[in-house]
C-alpha cells in the first residue's frame, strides 16, 4: 500500500482502525453540510464506508488515504472508485479543529502529484458543492480550472479539472 509523505503529514490507506477517527470527523454537521446529503454520519454508516474504502484499494491499487498529523488522523483524501466522466476524481476532507491550516491543500497536493506521476492520469477532476466557498478556493490554489456547474446523482456541483503539469 502507498504512503505519502508532506512536510506535516503522513497520507497512508485508510483502514478499518481509523473507524472511529472517521466517525468522529463525519458526525460534525459543519463538516457533512457539503457531502452525501448533508448530514452527519452515524457508526453503522462510517464502518460500512471505511470498508468500501478498504476494498478500492484492494481492488484497484488506489483510492483514500488517511492524513495523519503527529500520528492522529485529522482528515482524509484520495480518489474516488468511480470517475466523472471518464476522469479520475479527487477529493479531501478535514476535521474541523485543524481547518485554516493549509493541511488539505498540501494533501490533495500530495495526492495529485502521485496521481500524475504515478497513476498515469493525464486530467483529474473535482466535485465541489457550490456552497462550499473554502473547497473551491482549494481547488483554485492547486491550479484547478472551473469548467461549469453540473448535476451529478441530483446533486449541483462546481465542476473543476486540472491538467497534469
Amino acid at each position: 500500500m502507498v504512503r505519502l509523505h508532506t512536510a506535516r503529514l503522513v497520507l497512508r490507506p485508510i483502514t478499518h482502525e481509523d473507524v472511529a477517527a472517521f466517525a468522529e470527523v463525519c458526525a460534525d454537521v459543519r463538516v457533512m453540510r457539503h457531502i452525501g446529503d448533508g448530514q452527519p454520519l452515524g457508526w453503522e454508516a462510517c464502518v460500512r464506508t471505511v470498508e468500501r474504502l478498504e476494498r478500492q484499494w484492494a481492488e484497484q491499487g488506489r483510492g483514500w488515504w488517511a492524513a495523519t498529523l503527529e500520528g492522529r488522523v485529522v482528515g482524509w483524501v484520495g480518489f474516488r472508485a468511480e470517475p466523472y466522466l471518464g476522469v479520475p476524481e479527487v477529493g479531501w476532507t478535514f476535521g474541523v479543529p485543524v481547518w485554516g491550516r493549509g493541511l488539505a491543500t498540501e494533501a490533495a497536493g500530495a495526492a495529485l502529484e502521485y496521481g500524475f506521476a504515478h497513476l498515469g492520469y493525464g486530467v483529474v477532476n473535482a466535485l465541489i458543492r457550490p456552497a462550499n466557498d473554502a473547497s473551491q478556493r482549494l481547488a483554485a490554489r492547486l491550479g484547478f480550472a472551473h469548467m461549469g456547474t453540473v448535476e451529478v446523482g441530483g446533486v449541483v456541483q462546481e465542476w473543476y479539472t486540472r491538467r497534469a503539469p
